[in-house]
């Protein structure tokens, strides 16, 4: 029932689509020979050339990997 108004709502245009972001750390027991939790914060800085060309990309829309992979950076 649910799927066919799913359906039905697609081919109106009514349905509200949204993009949802699942994200899966391993254990920290993977880690090996480093420093995790606050120990193994960020140290480095990103460079600010990387930042900004993250940030025209997002800006063309694009937000998936396998487009940013294609693009010439």
């Amino acid at each position: 029932m649910s799927s066919r108004k799913l359906r039905i709502a697609l081919q109106a245009g009514t349905a509200n689509p949204e993009r949802r972001i699942y994200m899966e750390y391993p254990s920290t027991s993977y880690h090996q020979n480093h420093p995790v939790g606050e120990a193994g914060g960020m140290c480095q800085t990103v460079d600010k050339r990387v930042i900004n060309r993250i940030q025209e990309l997002v800006a063309e829309g694009l937000t998936k990997v396998s487009q940013v992979k294609h693009q010439h950076c």
